[in-house]
This record gives structure tokens, C-alpha cells and sequence, in this order.
């Protein structure tokens, strides 16, 4: 009779980690976004750079996690291709945790953030100084355009897709990362 040995799940560790992290990259985008609602104008191309970076962030550090902690936990040989499994597992799992928090945020908790933001990004966008006015209007006009597909059905359910995809992504290779520092290596007899 043959054994075959199987590696405890990761599952739960990743669930667990990516709500957390979920959780602290929504507070962390929420609390940036207010910020910038209530700052002046600055006139920066750059402004709103944080409030899309620092979640990033959080995002990636998913995969990481997990598979940092699954191999320590279980003193486990993992290759890179069962790493990179885990941490698209667990960026998925971010992702998705972070689409509800952001959805139940914007659509129940301050239904109102959305045209506020927007109206903030126009503002900063038309106190850009040496741009010529055609081509801020112009720039403006799309934001608003952007602005407004982006509340759609559509343009959310396309929204939760690019986070997706990107937290997945970014997620794969940090496991990947994690499992080359972390893993015990194969013995080699």
C-alpha cells in the first residue's frame, strides 16, 4: 500500500490574513481618501498617488504572509510553483474581502465620498498651474467621465475584476519571494 504524504491546508491562514489585511488597506484607503477631500487644492498631477499606493501595499504583503507563515508553521519544503498558488489564493482572498468593505462603504456607510472625492480631484486638478486650459478642461472632462463609469454596475463589477487580478498578481510573486526565503530546502541525499 502506497502513503502519500499531504501538506496541511493553507486556507485558513490565508482567509484569516487577507481579511485582516483587507481591513487595514480599506481603513488605510478610507482614511487617505478623506484626507484628501478635506486638504486644499495643491495642484499636484501626483495628489491622489497615496490613496491608490499605500493599500497596494497591504495587498501584496498577502502573500508574503501567508506563505511565510504556512512553511514556518508546518517546517515545510515548498516550491515556487505551490507558493506561487498560495499567494494568488490569498491576494484573491484580499481582494475580494477589500471589494465588499469598499462597496458597503461606499454604497451604505457614506454613499456621499464617492462625489465628494470626485469633486476634490476636480479642484486639485484645475489648480495645476503652466497646464494650458484647454487641456485641463479636457483633462477634467475625462475625470468626470471616469468618475461616473466607475458608479455604474459595470464599472464597479470592472473595478473588482482589476483588483482582482492586479492583488493576485502582485500576491503570486511575493509567495513566490516568500518561499525562497522562507521554505526549508530539500534535503539532497
Amino acid at each position: 500500500m502506497e502513503t502519500t504524504s499531504q501538506s496541511p491546508s493553507y486556507q485558513n491562514t490565508a482567509i484569516q490574513y487577507a481579511l485582516v489585511l483587507a481591513i487595514v488597506a480599506s481603513a488605510v484607503g478610507i482614511m487617505l481618501s478623506y484626507r484628501f477631500i478635506g486638504a486644499e487644492p495643491s495642484g499636484s498631477p501626483f495628489a491622489m498617488i497615496p490613496m491608490q499606493l499605500v493599500p497596494c501595499l497591504f495587498f501584496m504583503l498577502g502573500g508574503l504572509l501567508v506563505v511565510k507563515k504556512h512553511v514556518q508553521t508546518h517546517n515545510l519544503v515548498m516550491k515556487a510553483g505551490k507558493a506561487a498558488v498560495v499567494g494568488l489564493v490569498t491576494g484573491l482572498y484580499v481582494a475580494a474581502f477589500a471589494s465588499v468593505i469598499s462597496l458597503v462603504w461606499n454604497f451604505v456607510v457614506d454613499p456621499g465620498m464617492m462625489d465628494a472625492f470626485r469633486d476634490a480631484a476636480i479642484a486639485n486638478f484645475e489648480a495645476i498651474q503652466g497646464m494650458p486650459d484647454d487641456a485641463k478642461a479636457q483633462m477634467i472632462d475625462g475625470m468626470y467621465e471616469q468618475f461616473e463609469k466607475q458608479a455604474s454596475l459595470s464599472g464597479q463589477i470592472q473595478g473588482i475584476g482589476i483588483g482582482l487580478l492586479f492583488s493576485g498578481i502582485l500576491n503570486l510573486i511575493t509567495g513566490i519571494i516568500a518561499a525562497a526565503i522562507w521554505a526549508r530546502k530539500e534535503e539532497v541525499l
